[in-house]
């Protein structure tokens, strides 16, 4: 596989997710190039199987914080601005000191001011 074959490492690691579909970090790379192949294409089902990827890694190994905080960003990147602050905060009560910690806990209060600002507008026009 020459090096920046996206396709090629999507097909690397869907052949590993069949063969062995236990090890989370499988789960979670083919997230990864999946992503990348949204960012490239635009392509919502990329997307979509990229999300269903990092879940499939979370479930197999519940403390995969790299797993949790891929899902998250690319949650966040995508809108769902709500279920990424949670998913920070899972990371962030395993790891209080993960090195990404400040840009998460940003991430958190962003998503909880926007939260309180959709409230406030309802709440105007009832």
């Amino acid at each position: 596989m020459a090096r920046g074959d996206l396709p090629a490492a999507l097909e690397a690691y869907r052949s590993a997710a069949k063969k062995d579909p236990d090890p989370a970090d499988t789960w979670n790379r083919l997230g990864l190039a999946l992503e990348y192949r949204f960012y490239a294409t635009g392509d919502d089902a990329f997307r979509d199987e990229a999300l269903a990827a990092y879940r499939k890694a979370t479930k197999r190994d519940h403390d995969c914080r790299a797993c949790m905080v891929n899902e998250a960003n690319l949650l966040w990147v995508t809108g769902d601005k709500r279920n990424a602050a949670k998913l920070y905060e899972r990371v962030l009560d395993k790891a209080p000191n993960h090195p990404d910690a400040q840009a998460m806990k940003r991430r958190i209060r962003m998503a909880a001011s926007q939260q309180t600002d959709v409230s406030k507008k309802k709440g105007a026009t009832q």
